[in-house]
């Protein structure tokens, strides 16, 4: 049975053994984190477990609450470790001892061609279900690794997307990822996250690196101001998808969601509720997708026949902390409506409202962006509107669109939209907004 071990987050050590890669053994106890060179593990008689890595040539042995760290910089990386069995520690102190396993000795033992066992790994040929059990019982026997950098080599893909977002502890972008790498991991393609923070220089950085041979493709959710800084970036003729966030030279295949109709119904809904102060927090001017929403309030203010207000329409940054203010300048000038058109910045409008002993519903409506769903937006289901992303079709979209353009670079600019539901709530009948 495989276990996964987190490495949390630790600053860099530095080697105890010059002219070597510098190993260490972490084995967390109740004091704390105890550090040994490598030679006090390579002695160990703890050889119940074996913790492996493309790092490694060989098995070290471990507990399996250990892990290998490489004191090159603050790092934090993912290791599986498994239960061994006598016989399996046996065959692999044998290998060791020798030489490291080969493909071929993996076919030798499963008594199939190197071909099958290549085809059975990569899957890139129907392998019967018999064939696969014993290719995969003797690569579990012999601590076979396959040699990642060979195949890319071979093949020229590197079988890595690299995927940039704009904030990683949003939960919109959480989710996302969290779709798009489980779509990508069906297909047998890894995921690289690259964290940019709203930042344009960060993005930049992280455009040219992952495009300078890291991966086969990029699916970017930009935060640049225009598309010629973003293209700039890229190599001619780089797979590219962007996500939620587009410009207008269609020159890239993009994925998004359309919040316009969602918006523009929330606002006429508003309004004949009897609401006519009615302010939206947007995020970052520059985002196609704050334009958007903030054209579909403005086209519904016009229509429904109010004087349009340019200090009812306030910017957050998209990120923590920055709707409080925003709620506070809105409230000054005696709003009886808020729209709110992040996830994240909703969420903190409702707590922050809610501390100020705001009633939802009563006292101020709110339209909220529903980014994920949550047990948070259920208990106040009841008294606010939701705007609803679909989240999880959005990234599963641009997995699937990101591995097409990868096999064929060359096809068509392709652009999915895929839209957002409004989902209002009930108003009590015994509610009217003559009692504010």
């Amino acid at each position: 049975m495989l276990k996964t071990i987190r490495i949390p987050r630790i600053p860099c050590i530095k080697p105890i053994i010059p002219g070597k890669a510098a190993q260490f053994l972490i084995e967390k106890t109740g004091q704390g984190v105890d550090v040994a060179p490598e030679e006090a593990y390579t002695k160990t008689k703890l050889k119940d477990y074996v913790i492996s890595s493309r790092f490694t040539q060989s098995a070290e042995t471990a507990r399996s609450a250990a892990v290998l760290v490489f004191a090159r910089s603050t790092c934090a990386f993912s290791f599986a470790a498994r239960e061994v069995s006598g016989k399996e520690r046996k065959v692999r102190k044998e290998r060791s001892s020798t030489m490291k396993v080969t493909i071929s000795d993996v076919a030798k033992m499963a008594g199939v061609s190197t071909a099958t066992v290549s085809h059975t790994i990569n899957n890139t040929r129907y392998v019967s279900e018999e064939t696969r059990e014993k290719v995969y019982a003797a690569i579990s026997q012999l601590g076979y690794t396959p040699d990642a950098s060979a195949r890319s080599f071979r093949t020229g893909k590197k079988k890595t997307i690299g995927f940039i977002v704009p904030d990683i502890s949003n939960k919109f972008f959480a989710t996302m990822i969290e779709s798009v790498e489980n779509y990508l991991a069906a297909a047998g393609y890894h995921l690289i996250i690259a964290n940019t923070k709203e930042d344009m220089e960060r993005e930049e950085k992280n455009v040219r690196l992952l495009t300078a041979g890291l991966v086969d493709g990029l699916l970017i959710a930009s935060t640049m101001d225009s598309f010629e800084q973003l293209s700039s970036l890229l190599p001619a003729g780089f797979p590219v998808v962007l996500v939620d966030r587009v410009f207008s030279e269609k020159k890239f295949s993009s994925v998004c969601v359309s919040n316009f109709q969602p918006i523009y119904r929330s606002v006429c809904r508003l309004v004949g509720k009897g609401d006519r102060r009615i302010g939206i927090i947007g995020g970052l001017p520059r985002l196609s997708t704050t334009k958007e929403r903030i054209s579909a309030y403005q086209q519904a203010i016009s229509d429904c026949g109010l004087a349009p207000e340019e200090t009812f329409i306030r910017y957050g940054d998209s990120m923590e902390n920055s709707a409080r203010t925003c709620l506070d300048e809105l409230m000054e000038q005696n709003c009886d409506a808020v729209i709110v058109t992040n996830g994240l910045m909703a969420s903190e409008s409702i707590i922050y409202l809610h501390r100020k002993g705001v009633q939802l519903a009563r006292d101020m409506d709110l339209v909220s962006f529903v980014d994920y769903e949550s047990d948070f937006y259920q208990l106040y289901a009841s008294q606010i509107d939701s705007i609803v992303q679909p989240v999880n079709e959005l990234g599963a979209a641009a997995g699937e669109e990101i591995l097409k353009r990868v096999e064929d670079p060359d096809a068509p600019i392709f652009e999915k939209v895929l839209t957002s539901s409004y989902r209002p709530y009930d108003v009590p009948k015994s509610w009217n907004h003559s009692d504010r």
